[in-house]
């Protein structure tokens, strides 16, 4: 197995001038730190410090508005994948700092007004992408993107911004990413590109801070579209649930404990019920709009804040694992958001990352983070057993440990 040496973190970066024969030069000598923020929402954006200790940045035709930027950061042996990034803003003095948008930026530039008839909402998003340059072999859609409509209207709106208020209808995500055109649901089943282990003693992991920044106990049981058929004058009511709606999950729903039995169970008594009102035109739609904002409240159960040791293979949109944690946090994440920072000899990244439920007694059964993962034999005959203790008054829980003997 390679070993990689993550003490020198290296970047690269080569600029296009714009024009018919688009001269290519090389640039990374000039580079004092890379930063890359890749986000779910919105163009993932570029910032670049150069050092401009000649001035000559300024009489240079490649720092210009507009020319595209191809750029790739990690570490020898295991690189990020080469991305884009068009140049929007170029500031400073003996150091210059260059801001740079995805190419997904030329689908917000021009406001159109049209008609589309008779379609789905994934043949106009596909019809979309084609005439953005990316055809049927770059287009990642999920398959059901609801019925045929009699039509679609884009009134006074961006590519960009028409796409993304057509995946609100649906609940789905779109970007634009190194593999092409992306319109789909967030893929929280996917499999993990990479588990962390947090230690109490920083040099011994990857993972330098973590913050919990939502932990909601509550999730929504329903949500309801409601609204009115203009063909058929009829009210349309459409009700997305755990029972009636399918979704990826990266962790177990919320449970409910049964205080007599311990039985855990998702209970309706405990959920709420969100209304809103829909201009959908007939009941299919109006149910994949409800199918689509239910699985959404869903995946906001516990959002943190993580700073680790960089890695190129990690990135927005993708499902890690985090252990170590506690039993209720750990588990699998859906990264919303990844910032990768090489600067020097220094390479961090910042993952803003949700699941849509706690772990529970699912997770780990280690009680306590002693710096060392749990690695205690199970057939270990001295080995504490964890069992879940109701309190038979208040319903509330408490986990005790037991020998296989069993004493406590």
């Amino acid at each position: 197995m390679t070993t990689i040496d993550r003490s020198a973190p290296v970047m690269s970066v080569q600029v296009t001038t714009q024009g018919g024969l688009g001269q290519r030069e090389d640039v990374t000598l000039r580079c004092l730190s890379l930063t890359f923020d890749d986000e779910e929402k919105g163009a993932s954006k570029l910032e670049l410090e150069l050092d401009n200790y000649d001035l000559a940045i300024f009489d240079d035709p490649v720092w210009k508005k507009g020319n595209l930027v191809e750029f790739a950061w990690g570490y020898a042996g295991r690189m990020a994948l080469a991305r884009q990034a068009v140049i929007q803003k170029i500031s400073g003095f003996t150091t210059i700092k260059v801001e740079a948008l995805a190419q997904s930026i030329l689908m917000n530039k021009i406001q159109k007004s049209r008609l589309f008839e008779n379609m789905t909402i994934g043949q106009v998003v596909a019809q979309i992408a084609k005439e953005n340059g990316y055809d049927a072999t770059r287009q990642i859609f999920d398959s059901d993107t609801g019925p045929t409509l009699p039509s679609l209207t884009q009134a006074r709106l961006t590519d960009a911004q028409f796409i993304r208020s057509l995946a609100n209808k649906l609940g789905f995500e779109f970007f634009v990413d190194t593999d092409g055109f992306h319109f789909h649901r967030r893929k929280f089943g996917a499999k993990p590109v990479r588990t962390f282990v947090y230690f109490i003693d920083p040099s011994q992991g990857d993972i330098i801070s973590i913050t919990v920044e939502n932990d909601v106990t509550a999730k929504p049981g329903a949500v309801t579209a409601k609204g009115r058929d203009p063909l058929l004058k009829t009210d349309i009511s459409e009700t997305a649930n755990n029972a009636s709606t399918s979704r990826d999950a990266v962790a177990p729903v919320l449970e409910v404990v049964d205080k007599q039995t311990g039985d855990t169970s998702l209970q309706s008594n405990v959920a709420s019920e969100a209304t809103t009102l829909t201009n959908a035109p007939n009941a299919a739609l109006a149910k994949k709009e409800a199918d689509g904002r239910y699985i959404q409240s869903t995946q906001t159960t516990v959002m943190l804040a993580m700073t680790a040791i960089g890695d190129p293979t990690v990135g927005a949109k993708q499902v890690i694992e985090i252990q170590n944690i506690s039993r209720r946090l750990s588990g699998r994440y859906y990264v919303k958001g990844a910032k990768h920072k090489v600067s020097g000899t220094e390479y961090t990244m910042e993952l803003k990352c949700r699941s849509d439920g706690s772990s529970g007694l699912g997770g780990q059964t280690n009680t306590k983070n002693d710096g060392n993962v749990n690695t205690k034999d199970p057939s270990d005959p001295n080995a504490l057993t964890p069992k879940e203790v109701v309190d038979p008054r208040t319903g509330d829980t408490s986990i005790t440990y037991s020998q296989a003997g069993g004493a406590t």
